[in-house]
């Protein structure tokens, strides 16, 4: 019943909105009943627009609204998704979704940031001229009071436009842009885009200028496809942005495949031009092949007491029942910020105090205290190696140490590793590969032997044993019965860490290959429907790392070779 009333308001609201005087006397009636009976986007979104309902961009349009809120609408209640949007306006919604995905960092002084915000959500998408005026007359004043104070302000506009300077207030957001384009483009510039000594800030925006400018924010295709478009010839100086853009689907053609570049995009379009380029963005901001990465569990964020065994027993010395009741106390205080004053009395006032002193008494689990002390306070980098080799000789010793027990301690040691690999010694070094290798002979679990080699090939690295790391993935030369993978998860982080060190070693078509083979394989694993979206994305950004690599290594044997001319 809902839905059908929904549906006859919306048919309401297309009759009424033709008619300016009727919908001026009940929009605010219209906008509050519509709140409640159109589609659940839209009940949902903090701005809605009228004008949207039943739009093609309507979906893109909340989006770019709510989700990220790139563009507003106008004081109306309408958003006018037919109406053409200005290069300026185009070029700050990208700066923007750039800054979001911190692409683009913005960095500026405090009261640069403020007042760029006030002018992105009031003036930019509102086309509200009266107010931009407001602020550049308001602006010239500001100038002038700072050339009276002496303050010198230099209004030399860098882009070398004569009818665009830094009273507009699109300025920085421009520049911006420019100077990102101009420094990791070697092939097209700023402007080759906008040729010419002036700029025309409130010309509306091309698709072909479109296109260009989103290109510079997108990653290669994964898949090669031919264009379509039978107006675009391979010959066109921009053919291969155009393809690019349409083989990513972020821009479409008409339906007798014409791209039709010199047409004027609608804010409408450009909504949906910039969500797909933003969720493209993700690919260039996302951390993917970026370390080795270890196969975790839940146990991993546990308090371990590091022999378990031995404190299930109830024979405690005095000097066990302090260990154990500081581990209780930093395991409570990683929950609450302080222990409450009636608890006090069942809690260690001061856990890494007692740790300390058991250690100058020579407790016996020195792997346990050290663990805590590496993890809780602070010490000086040779301090830190010392208890690390403390730890690690008090290990090889044991035969208490759980594999998940054994996990935390050499996450804990590679760590240090990678952030003092110029510092640590080579003793410390031998140290650490004898304790993986007393790990490696108790090991029982697949997945611990895995994170075995991670641990290796993460120390190899960080050693620049490039070769080494890469050998100890040849799993070939492995019995079954030393190592089986069969976790479809498992089998990505073997894929994605044995990609990272080929991409280290700057062999990319080796790493190509071996991801595009291992995302075939995947596909083949009986789990793969499960869980098929983030496994895709996850080799998709994979793949597109390192062909984001590959395309840089090239672009800089390019420019070399014409240095050389």
């Amino acid at each position: 019943m809902l839905l059908a009333f929904g549906n006859r308001l919306k048919k309401l609201l297309y009759i009424l909105r033709s008619d300016t005087m009727i919908i001026k006397k009940f929009k605010t009636i219209i906008l509050i009943i519509a709140m409640f009976f159109i589609s659940s986007n839209t009940i949902l979104a903090n701005n809605f627009f009228y004008d949207i309902w039943g739009h093609w961009a309507e979906e893109e349009i909340l989006w770019a609204t709510n989700d990220v809120p790139l563009f507003v609408g106008y004081e109306d209640g309408t958003f006018r998704p037919d109406d053409n949007i200005k290069r300026t306006e185009f070029i700050t919604i990208l700066f923007r979704a750039a800054n979001l995905r911190e692409i683009i960092k913005y960095d500026t002084t405090e009261s640069d940031k403020t007042e760029l915000n006030v002018q992105n959500d009031n003036q930019i998408i509102e086309e509200n001229k009266e107010t931009t005026e407001k602020n550049i007359e308001d602006k010239k004043v500001t100038n002038n009071q700072n050339i009276e104070n002496g303050n010198i302000i230099n209004d030399e506009s860098s882009l070398n436009y004569k009818d665009f300077n830094s009273n507009h207030w699109a300025y920085k957001n421009v520049e911006k842009i420019y100077k990102y384009i101009n420094k990791e483009n070697t092939e097209i510039s700023f402007k080759d885009i906008f040729p010419g000594d002036k700029f025309n800030p409130e010309k509306p925006i091309t698709r072909i200028e479109a296109v260009l400018l989103s290109s510079f924010f997108t990653t290669s295709p994964i898949e090669e496809k031919k264009l379509e478009f039978t107006d675009i010839s391979e010959d066109y100086k921009y053919y291969k942005q155009i393809k690019k853009l349409s083989q990513l689907g972020i821009i479409k053609g008409y339906g007798d495949n014409t791209f039709r570049g010199e047409k004027n995009i609608t804010r409408a379009e450009s909504t949906a031009i910039i969500k797909r380029v933003y969720e493209e963005m993700n690919f260039i901001s996302s951390n993917y092949l970026e370390e080795i990465k270890l196969i975790e569990d839940v146990f991993d964020n546990k308090f371990m007491y590091f022999g378990d065994k031995y404190f299930t027993n109830e024979k405690l010395s005095n000097e066990d029942r302090l260990y154990m009741n500081a581990i209780r106390t930093l395991e409570y205080l990683n929950i609450v910020e302080s222990i409450p004053y009636e608890l006090r009395d069942r809690y260690d006032s001061d856990p890494i105090a007692t740790l300390k002193e058991l250690r100058e008494l020579d407790y016996w689990n020195v792997v346990g205290v050290n663990n805590y002390l590496l993890r809780y306070d602070a010490f000086s980098d040779s301090e830190k190696e010392k208890l690390i080799i403390e730890m690690i000789n008090d290990y090889k010793s044991r035969e208490d140490i759980k594999d998940n027990e054994s996990k935390l301690i050499f996450k804990k040691v590679t760590s240090f590793i990678e952030e003092n690999k110029e510092n640590i010694s080579e003793n410390a070094k031998t140290e650490i590969f004898e304790g993986l290798k007393t790990w490696e002979e108790s090991v029982k679990e697949y997945e611990e032997k895995l994170n075995i080699i991670f641990l290796k090939s993460k120390l190899y690295i960080n050693s620049n044993l490039y070769k080494k790391a890469l050998e100890l993935y040849n799993l070939e030369d492995k019995k079954e019965s030393e190592i089986k993978i069969d976790s479809i998860e498992n089998q990505k982080y073997f894929i994605f860490n044995k990609a990272y060190i080929l991409l280290k070693m700057k062999k990319y078509n080796e790493a190509e290959e071996f991801l595009r083979q291992g995302f075939e394989n995947i596909k083949n694993h009986e789990k793969y429907k499960v869980s098929q979206k983030s496994i895709d994305k996850d080799f998709i950004g994979c793949i597109k790392k390192v062909l984001m690599k590959k395309e840089k290594s090239n672009k800089i044997i390019i420019n070399q070779d014409t240095l050389e001319e």
